[in-house]
């Protein structure tokens, strides 16, 4: 009989490298923009460090009980990596100083951590503490996409909440979660519980502000049709001795003549004739 354990793995495999590929839409609209816009970087240096943590988590724990783990970090890995370089192409000389230093931090711990193990792999404690920082990394990495949600909900505008991102984490998620309890690992529960949690609050800020946009535009809109504000332009009413209205014509306060001639008022109301008496009405 097939376990949770057989099926999940490589479930959670396919559902990882489907997440990890929605960068792809981000990658693309850098490139249409031929600049990073407010899209942050951050997310890829996490996945980084994350997915080495897990590759070297699991060749000292059980690489051959934990293959699925493996492979899917170890493919998450190259692909943060190819998007994170990306990323840096297209940006500016000063948009570039920062990620490049913490990227080089980064890189020096990952180096210095491969070769502790390496020294290290027959100790058991290595095992146990790279468990604990791998899951701290994971968390971290499922809340990378909070930077562009504060963002998105300070400006109150969707453009950067990865919608497929957090729609992909979340179903990953709960994937690895399932196959956490198969093979009764603390470590890998923990880190895709937050990856269950983190992903519906994007999924909620997504659709609230997407409704209040909405809500906002549509106010607006009635607002505007419905304007009872506007100030028609002052008249004048042009009527004869018997009281009779002759012409109403539209009066221009800051162009009209404060004393009109027959002239001008033929000019402005061109059926007036004479002996009409004008009376001004504002």
């Amino acid at each position: 009989m097939v376990s949770i354990e057989q099926i999940m793995g490589p479930v959670g495999f396919l559902m990882a490298s489907a997440m990890i590929s929605t960068c792809i839409p981000v990658l693309k609209d850098i490139r249409k923009r031929q600049g990073v816009g407010e899209w942050s970087c951050f997310p890829y240096i996490v996945q980084q460090f994350n997915c080495y943590l897990w590759s070297t988590y699991t060749l000292a724990e059980d690489p051959t009980a934990l293959i699925w783990v493996l492979a899917c970090n170890l493919v998450g890995l190259a692909i943060a990596a190819v998007a994170f370089w990306f990323y840096i192409y297209y940006c500016t000389a000063e948009q570039r100083s920062k990620p490049l230093k913490q990227i080089a931090g980064v890189y020096v711990v990952m180096i210095a951590m491969g070769v502790y193990v390496f020294i290290n792999r027959a100790d058991p404690n290595v095992a146990l503490g790279l468990g604990i920082v791998a899951t701290g990394a994971a968390m971290i990495m499922y809340t990378g996409p909070a930077a562009s949600l504060i963002h998105a909900v300070r400006e109150r505008t969707t453009e950067f909440i990865p919608l497929a991102l957090g729609a992909f984490t979340l179903s990953n998620a709960s994937v690895w979660l399932a196959y956490a309890i198969a093979v009764d690992n603390i470590y890998i529960y923990a880190c895709n519980l937050v990856g269950v949690v983190v992903p519906c609050i994007q999924i909620i800020a997504y659709v609230a502000l997407t409704y209040a946009c909405k809500k906002i535009i549509s106010a607006t809109t009635e607002t505007t049709m419905n304007d009872s504000d506007v100030v028609s332009a002052p008249s004048m009413v042009i009527v004869n001795e018997m009281g009779d209205i002759v012409c109403v014509c539209q009066k221009d306060l800051e162009n009209s003549d404060p004393c009109p001639t027959p002239e001008t008022r033929s000019n402005s109301c061109p059926s007036i004739t004479e002996g009409v008496d004008p009376i001004e009405q504002v």
